[in-house]
This record gives structure tokens, C-alpha cells and sequence, in this order.
């Protein structure tokens, strides 16, 4: 190797003259470090208390809810059900309609909740109205695209051309 190319007594890092290895090593190491989250962000964000635990990872622009954890009897237990910390907006240019529409009979073949259950009609109407069975209007699903953590409070935020959701989550332990 041409040692006047890094001057008369070669490559010198700390005072030392280095290996071919050492400095191909050295320049994988810079690389390793430019793309590292502590210069674009984190990619990994965990909320949690002393019995519970809540990870977000970063996946193609949007946090996706990864792991959720207990901790009781000096044991952690993983969540193996299916995460998801998708949200769901309707959005309509004009007001729903607050009549659904929706007939359900009984097995004697009458209306319900009809006459015979009318201290129900209230209730039921509401509840089956348009907006409360998801199909009034576009149905949009969002996923966070950023979460900041601060004082213990994940707030997520995600938007698109109709709305922006902010949302705080919080953990407390609560002594049974």
C-alpha cells in the first residue's frame, strides 16, 4: 500500500498506524452510525407502568402496536392476541340519517322491539342508527404516523385529507 497517500507513516488513528481491517472497520462502524434512529428518530417507542407495557414500532412510515406486556407475581405475560391501534373515522358531507332502517323479529315472527319492549325503542334506536353500525358515510382507517412520549403520555397523531386524530394514551397501575 502506498503509504504517501495518507502521509509518511501511513494512516494513523489514536496514534497508532491501523490495518487495512482497522479502517474498513472504522468506516463500517461511521455507516452504522449514520444509520442509526438516534439521528432520524426513534423506531421503537414504549409506553409502560410497573404492570404493563405498550411497544409501538415504526413500520413503512406509520407506528404499528407490536407487543403489549403484563407484569404480576413476579411474572410477564405477552399479549398473544391480535394488536391493533388502527382508527376508524366515518366522514359524510351531509348528516346520517338517524332511522337505520334495520327490522329484526322475533322468533313469534313481531317487530323488536315493538310494543311489548318499548321501554327499549330509545336505546335501540340509537344504537342502530347509521353512524353507531359504521355504515354512514366513508369509512376511513387511520394508523398513527407519529408518537412523541412525554410525562408518562403517549400522544399519537394521524391525519389525512379530511381529519387529523391526536390522541393521549396513559397507563396507571391501579393496587387490586
Amino acid at each position: 500500500m502506498n503509504k504517501r497517500m495518507f502521509g509518511s507513516k501511513g494512516f494513523r488513528y489514536f496514534g497508532k498506524e491501523t490495518s487495512l481491517f482497522r479502517k474498513w472497520m472504522i468506516c463500517v462502524g461511521f455507516l452504522i452510525y449514520l444509520n442509526s434512529p438516534f439521528l432520524y428518530g426513534q423506531d421503537l417507542i414504549k409506553l409502560e407502568s410497573q404492570k404493563l407495557q405498550l411497544n409501538w414500532e415504526k413500520r413503512d412510515s406509520v407506528f404499528e402496536l407490536v407487543a403489549m406486556n403484563f407484569a404480576g407475581d413476579g411474572v410477564t405475560k405477552r399479549f398473544d392476541g391480535e394488536l391493533s391501534n388502527r382508527f376508524t373515522f366515518l366522514y359524510s358531507e351531509t348528516k346520517p340519517d338517524a332511522d337505520s332502517g334495520l327490522s329484526v323479529k322475533t322468533i313469534a315472527g313481531q317487530d323488536f322491539p315493538g310494543d311489548r319492549y318499548k321501554h327499549y325503542n330509545k336505546n335501540w334506536n340509537a344504537a342502530t342508527s347509521a353512524v353507531n353500525m359504521n355504515t354512514a358515510g366513508l369509512a376511513f382507517h387511520l394508523v398513527p404516523t407519529m408518537i412523541t412520549l412525554k410525562d408518562g403520555k403517549a400522544s399519537l397523531r394521524m391525519e389525512n385529507e379530511f381529519a387529523t386524530i391526536l390522541s393521549e394514551w396513559t397507563i396507571r397501575d391501579f393496587s387490586a
